[in-house]
């Protein structure tokens, strides 16, 4: 009996030391991932009627959600919950690939799909055609607005790269030195996903769908592709678009989605922190149900620290995380 004993608290103590050794390892390793606890169980917004196409979020206000769909483009005021149909199209059956709301007016709206680019003073009532890109003859993929400059808009295309309006879309200057071509050599690749950084007009992000993520630091002059942590790229097929997200409190925090091919029938969806500007990246190693791929991310209007990701099925939400590491101690730009 007493040798019996000694051994059971021998073995505690070694089970006790194994488990402390285990929890130091996973510390270690947290510092290049991240697992966030059942983040996405619960039950997010519902999405309006049709495949969602591009998300939109008010910084100011009511935080109201755009979502434009391939039936329409609609509007929601209480976090995504209720969404009401807007009363007049752009441009009759445009389709509507990219949609972004003035930091500092709601009721501003800039949307641009095939066929051009517009802006509505009025929430979506009403719409005046803008000066698309000279250069511009395919689709207008996305649009970010400088949060403390307004009048500075980036656009991305489809087959055109990056431009840069410094005037709310009166005249544009080309902005893609530095991005990478599509797999068909000579033309960029497609730019279905902008952010600006919030405190400064010069710096923007930029995804792509199979080379990933570049940033300029001089409004476009140039950009530099930003890519450590997500993993082997470029991919070798589209699978679905990119989105990004940069938190509302602190610019160096960023969320990046990316949907990549696991092999001809099955895509998955990814999440991606970053803490440092984009430096460094962390697989948040998030599982969505199968049947589910993500199209867009957006914050919370109830709640800053938590995301709303918008998939072809719904919308979930899960919180930023804490990430600790090399990055944290990084001050770039």
């Amino acid at each position: 009996m007493i040798m019996s004993r000694l051994f059971f608290g021998i073995g505690s103590i070694l089970a006790l030391i194994g488990a402390l050794s285990a929890f130091a390892f996973a510390t270690e390793e947290g510092e290049r991932k991240v697992h966030p606890p059942d983040a996405l169980r619960e039950p997010g917004p519902t999405l309006p009627f049709g495949r969602p196409q591009a998300v939109a979020q008010a910084t100011s206000g009511t935080r109201r959600f755009y979502v434009a769909t391939e039936t329409g483009l609609f509007a929601s005021d209480d976090g995504g919950h209720r969404w009401d149909r807007l009363g007049v199209s752009p441009a009759g059956n445009a389709d509507i690939l990219a949609v972004a709301v003035d930091p500092l007016n709601e009721a501003r709206l800039y949307v641009g799909g095939r066929g051009g680019l517009w802006r509505s003073e009025d929430g979506g009532t009403t719409w005046k055609t803008l000066s698309s890109p000279s250069l511009v003859r395919s689709a207008i993929r996305s649009i970010a607005i400088a949060q403390r400059v307004p009048e500075t808009l980036y656009v991305g295309t489809d087959q055109e790269g990056i431009f840069r309006s410094l005037d709310g879309g009166g005249s544009w200057i080309p902005a893609s030195r530095g991005l990478p071509e599509a797999l068909a050599v000579g033309i960029p690749a497609p730019i279905p996903s902008l952010t600006v950084d919030p405190t400064n007009p010069l710096i923007a992000y930029a995804a792509t769908e199979l080379h990933g993520i570049y940033k300029t630091t001089d409004g476009g002059a140039s950009w530099t592709g930003i890519n450590q942590g997500l993993g082997l790229l470029p991919l070798q097929r589209r699978a679905g678009s990119p989105s990004l997200l940069i938190h509302r409190a602190n610019r160096r925090q960023l969320l990046a989605m990316l949907v990549r091919p696991i092999h001809s029938r099955l895509v998955k969806t990814f999440l991606y922190q970053s803490s440092d500007g984009g430096e460094h990246w962390f697989n948040l190693e998030v599982e969505l149900p199968s049947n589910a791929r993500g199209m867009a991310l957006a914050e919370d209007p109830a709640d800053p620290q938590q995301v709303v990701l918008f998939t072809n099925t719904g919308a979930i939400k899960f919180h930023w995380q804490k990430i600790t590491g090399i990055e944290g101690t990084q001050q770039r730009p």
